[in-house]
């Protein structure tokens, strides 16, 4: 990044150019036997994200608040005067640009299938993220129906890093009574994050899965 920078000062281009560094998923090592991306969990959902803006007041700075990869295409839309069509999932980032203090969003959203490789997917798993906890609802292909729920609790350990979430994601508390009356308003909130989404039928979703499969190697 340093160098990229250097040059853009060098060639007289730093004043007009937004530079953007990002990743769409992370990485697992062999965490929980999981190599490669493919889970809802933190180490594969939480990614890096800098951006770079000419002029701002205070360079450098750091926001903790929740965003969604999709926020890039509005947030560039409204640095370079671009109009942005309407219906789009995110949102402009100018604002938390202009003050890192600036709230974020009360939750994020992610899904991954299961089998991860095959091409014939038999369970899709829709994961929520708020500030303090992840809410994961893994659903049959066919039926629609819920199969299985994850709870953790972020706010009880270190989870200011991925490794810290790690540790966290080792015990599932969706099934603790104590934690239904969170686990439920959690999934409420995934419902209605999921409702103001672009609708996607089962048969859309796997035609799809399938297309996507058909261009790897």
């Amino acid at each position: 990044i340093g160098k990229l920078l250097a040059a853009l000062h060098q060639l007289g281009l730093a004043q007009n150019t937004i530079v953007v560094l990002w990743g769409d998923h992370g990485w697992s090592l062999g965490e929980k036997d999981r190599w490669c991306k493919g889970t809802n969990f933190e180490r594969d959902t939480r990614v890096p994200l800098l951006i770079r803006v000419p002029g701002l007041k205070d360079p450098g700075a750091a926001a903790a608040a929740l965003v969604e990869v999709v926020d890039l295409y509005p947030t560039l839309a409204e640095l370079t005067s671009l109009p942005a069509p309407q219906g789009l999932d995110g949102r402009s980032l100018v604002p938390m640009l202009t003050d890192p203090r600036s709230p974020g969003r009360e939750a994020v959203l992610s899904q991954f299938a299961r089998p991860f490789s095959a091409n014939k997917p038999e369970f899709m798993g829709y994961s929520l993220r708020t500030a303090t906890h992840r809410y994961t609802r893994w659903i049959d292909w066919q039926s629609r129906e819920t199969v299985a729920e994850e709870l953790y609790e972020y706010s009880t350990g270190p989870s200011t890093s991925r490794e810290g979430a790690y540790w966290i994601e080792q015990e599932n508390i969706a099934p603790h009574p104590e934690q239904s009356a969170t686990r439920q308003n959690l999934s409420q909130q995934l419902d209605q994050m999921l409702a103001q989404r672009i609708n996607v039928t089962p048969d859309d979703e796997a035609t799809v899965y399938k297309k996507r499969k058909k261009k790897e190697p």
